[in-house]
This record gives C-alpha cells, structure tokens and sequence, in this order.
C-alpha cells in the first residue's frame, strides 16, 4: 500500500475545516435568529440563553477556520513545520471543540 501524501491530508483536513464551520455557521444563525425572534413576552433569561448558546457556537467555529488557514498556508510554505502543527494538532482540537458544543447544546435543550 502506498503511503498518502502530506499534501492530500492537508486538502481534507482544509475540506473538512471548512464543511464542520459551515454547519457552525449555520446552526449558530439558526440560534440567533430563534433569539430574536422571541416574543417580548419571553423572558430575559431565556433570551440571555439563546445568545450565549450562539456565542459559545463561535469557538469551535474560529478553531475551524484558522485550522482552513493555516492548512491553506502550509500548501504554499511546506517547509514551515508551525505551520503543519497548528494545522494537524488543531484539527483534532476543532473537531474535540466541535462535539463539546454539540454536547453542551444538547444538554441545555
């Protein structure tokens, strides 16, 4: 079996980045718009719950994206060794950040 090249992990971790960010996106959109659009009988607590569950969505969501950046970066400076750390250690980081929301939004419904 041949051994996968470097550059071809780095284009699906950049993919993979970026498919998991744009579920973030939109799912922590989906919690905004479902804050504001509480009635203003609703109480404070709750609108307070909705937007710091959005907040919170925006962790993973910048972790994914400098995870595309730096895997970005790497493809034109492949002799940068930060470059490749930040992007293969923080994959694993996003996707850990990514369920821990998952997880933590769940709990809160």
């Amino acid at each position: 079996m041949e051994p996968i090249a470097t550059k071809d992990i780095a284009l699906a971790v950049l993919s993979g980045a970026g498919a998991i960010a744009s579920i973030l996106l939109v799912f922590v959109g989906f919690i905004m718009v479902k804050a504001e659009g509480l009635p203003s009988s609703a109480s404070a607590s709750l609108v307070e719950r909705f937007t710091l569950d959005a907040q919170v969505g925006l962790v993973p969501l910048i972790a994914q994206v400098a995870v595309m950046l730096t895997a970005y970066a790497w493809l034109f400076w492949p002799d940068t060794r930060w470059l490749f750390f930040a992007w293969s250690i923080g994959f694993v980081v996003g996707i850990a950040l990514f369920l821990a929301y998952a997880i933590y939004v769940i709990l809160r419904i």
